[in-house]
């Protein structure tokens, strides 16, 4: 576990693999990509990264912070890591809980084919 001030002072050239690791500890310590109501299905998620947006930025804003509402975040697990409930916090944990999603269907899904070509 890092904090939001550590995730700053990592330099420039890993700081899209920190944050996303510092996103995803907050969904895991949260219950998982499956405790989160992610606004989007996953073949939209997946239509997002695959083209290359890795921020899943083509996905509209207005979405993602609507979905908030239905957030449930463990007061514990920001104060943790010195990280508010703001927007955007929220934003890139819904966020890195969509990617988390389609990784672990294409996880399950890659592993089905290599079972039914063996």
């Amino acid at each position: 576990m890092f904090t939001r001030k550590q995730l700053m002072r990592v330099p420039k050239e890993y700081g899209l693999l920190a944050h996303q690791t510092y996103f995803e500890e907050l969904v895991n310590a949260n219950g998982g990509f499956k405790a989160f109501s992610i606004p989007f299905s996953i073949e939209e998620v997946k239509e997002a990264l695959e083209s290359g947006d890795i921020y899943l930025n083509t996905l509209p804003l207005e979405k993602w912070d609507r979905a908030q509402v239905f957030m449930r975040v463990s007061r514990k697990t920001l104060d943790d890591r010195s990280e508010n409930r703001s927007m955007a916090t929220l934003n890139c944990m819904l966020k890195a809980a969509a990617r988390l999603r389609y990784e672990s269907i294409k996880f399950m899904d890659d592993h089905l084919q290599i079972v039914h070509v063996s």
